[in-house]
């Protein structure tokens, strides 16, 4: 089953209502249930999902790291 953008950003949308409500248990709409731990995995996850929406919708993917010092 190929995947659509639709799909995944309705499962981004399920994942960071879980995230803001500090859930570890997900069901999703085809009755899958997954457990999270809180935290790394599930942001890990939220990112993955964002990467592949950007992907689909013909974007590219990058990561822009900015830094800075004061020189001293």
């Amino acid at each position: 089953m190929a995947e659509t953008v639709e799909a995944l950003e309705a499962q981004l949308a399920e994942l960071r209502e879980i995230r803001a409500g500090g859930a570890s248990k997900v069901r999703f709409a085809d009755n899958r249930e997954v457990f999270y731990q809180p935290g790394p995995e599930m942001e890990a996850t939220i990112a993955d999902i964002e990467r592949r929406i950007i992907q689909l919708r013909g974007g590219r993917v990058t990561t822009v790291r900015l830094g800075s010092s004061k020189g001293l």
